[in-house]
């Protein structure tokens, strides 16, 4: 059996302390390093508001890894879809809506 995939904010943790460094990242999630390695190994998704900690801390503490900074605005991008969904402010359609607007 395959290893669980790795979600987004998963991958940015991962790839914020290959760049930063574990005492980094660690202080920009107000975690002492061993929350942050118990983070790492754990397989539990984080929820929202953790994921949207976790997106701003990383886009704050990135200014010189392009990288990290688009990875961090699009978790916080997926986050605020999440709960704009969740709040009903938008909706999974089965079909197109009437009014798509699609190339004729």
């Amino acid at each position: 059996m395959s290893p669980p995939k790795k979600t987004a904010s998963g991958t940015l943790l991962e790839r914020a302390v290959s760049s930063l460094g574990a005492e980094v990242v660690a202080a920009s999630l107000s975690l002492n390093v061993q929350a942050l390695e118990g983070l790492l190994a754990s397989e539990k998704p984080m929820n929202l508001e953790q994921q949207r900690t976790l997106a701003l801390a990383i886009y704050a503490a990135s200014e010189n890894h392009p990288e990290l900074r688009r990875r961090a605005m699009s978790l916080l991008a997926q986050v605020r879809a999440a709960a704009d969904f969740e709040a009903g402010v938008t909706e999974r359609h089965a079909i197109a809506p009437s009014h798509s607007h699609r190339w004729e």
